[in-house]
């Protein structure tokens, strides 16, 4: 009986521990973890897990800055973030002008450097805003230059 309850107890404190660790690694991730993840979503186009890495509603801001963000929510998400990652860059090189979709960017950027960093709990990517909220890095802001 009481070799019973050792093992019991010891499944129950051995699953404790394991749960505890899945908890943990899917709620803080570090900053590049969660780009890794993000900018793989976006590449795939896998809108169901996009939606699990962004704080709704999500604020879109354009080209005027007096003008209040629009809000999207879940249900709007699909068609707004396709606009987001299809809309032309504009970057300068040499003497030139470099068209690029913000889908590139993403594609382009594997490593989050300091460079990227606003604050420490916030950075950007291009037309993407990410803060870290309730522990999670999530997609908290974009801009839309329609």
């Amino acid at each position: 009986m009481i070799k019973a309850l050792i093992v019991g107890a010891a499944a129950v404190s051995l699953s404790m521990f394991l749960f505890a660790g899945c908890s943990v690694r899917s709620h803080e991730l570090t900053p590049q973890q969660f780009w890794t993840e993000f900018s793989q979503a976006v590449l795939i186009q896998d809108n169901q897990k996009l939606i699990d890495l962004v704080q709704f509603p999500l604020e879109v801001l354009g080209v005027d800055d007096s003008q209040p963000p629009e809000q999207y929510n879940k249900a709007q998400f699909e068609a707004v973030f396709k606009k987001i990652v299809e809309q032309p860059v504009f970057t300068f090189a040499g003497d030139g002008v470099v068209t690029r979709t913000t889908r590139d960017i993403i594609q382009e950027t594997s490593v989050i450097t300091q460079e990227h960093f606003m604050t420490k709990e916030a950075f950007r990517v291009d037309q993407l805003v990410f803060e870290l909220k309730d522990k999670q890095w999530r997609l908290v802001r974009a801009y839309l230059e329609e």
